[in-house]
């Protein structure tokens, strides 16, 4: 039922709730992933073999997205990365 179709065909308050519960997990999982890739590729230098000035704003057209939206996805993939490390080096429980 995680598809439009299925999304539809819901008909209870209680089965929206849950439907929208479920689906927002998993949207913001997505994005989790989304930001952490987005921050790996910052790193590389693809952005200027694509003709970009910046990874900025190589993800900015190549995503149709808006600057705020590119910044706040690069800055949450950042910490999310950081975060990661600190905890591989067991500085985090």
């Amino acid at each position: 039922m995680e598809g439009g179709e299925g999304a539809l065909a819901l008909e209870t308050g209680a089965e929206m709730l849950d439907y929208l519960i479920r689906r927002r997990v998993q949207m913001d999982q997505d994005e989790l992933d989304w930001s952490l890739v987005a921050a790996r590729f910052a790193e590389t230098d693809e952005y200027d073999a694509q003709g970009f000035v910046s990874p900025f704003a190589c993800i900015k057209a190549r995503c149709h997205m808006s600057g705020g939206a590119v910044s706040a996805r690069l800055c949450a993939g950042e910490a999310a990365g950081r975060i990661g490390q600190e905890r591989d080096r067991g500085h985090l429980r």
